[in-house]
């Protein structure tokens, strides 16, 4: 017969190492809560409303959303290369946030997440293509074919996660 110390150890050792495993398993495979998914979601995308509103103030008034090349002087072509620099990178560190959650997304977000990363991502890769454009005309390419159409899916996407995690629209909350 064991001596009863032992027995006693080997069972605490054992009941131990059940709860750590417990414990590390549960911690890779939960979700967040709604509060912290909502709470996350607009850390990572509410950077990118100061840099948008560089880009709106950067472009002459227009209100149709494409643009012609006489609309843009070279003294408001370096202004809205440069902002378009900065919302580049707001959108980049958005789609990284948004791809890489500390913990998982709750099921009912993670389509219209997966989907809002990519669509800013995208954002990221065109608006850094404009802030690189050598001519006006470049510029008004790029942004009437690939930024423009852009837009809808990404704000249709928001407003998804935003409605799901009880967020309020667009702008606000930001």
């Amino acid at each position: 017969m064991p001596p009863v110390k032992t027995t006693l150890i080997a069972t605490v050792c054992g009941v131990l190492l059940s709860l750590v495993s417990i414990t590390s398993a549960a911690a890779d495979v939960g979700e967040m809560g709604k509060t912290r998914a909502g709470n996350y979601y607009l850390n990572s995308v509410c950077p990118e409303y100061p840099a948008l509103n560089g880009l709106n103030r950067a472009l002459p008034a227009n209100s149709h959303g494409y643009w012609r090349t006489k609309d843009l002087t070279p003294r408001v072509f370096r202004r809205v290369k440069s902002a378009s620099r900065d919302l580049s990178d707001a959108y980049f560190n958005a789609a990284r946030g948004l791809y890489n959650p500390p913990r998982n997304w709750p099921s009912y977000v993670l389509t219209p997440v997966n989907k809002a990363a990519k669509l800013t991502k995208r954002s990221s890769d065109v608006t850094h293509d404009l802030g690189n454009a050598y001519t006006p005309r470049g510029f008004t390419r790029i942004w009437n074919n690939r930024f423009a159409p852009l837009w809808k899916p990404l704000h249709n996407a928001g407003s998804t996660i935003r409605a799901k995690l009880d967020l309020p629209p667009s702008p606000k909350g930001c």
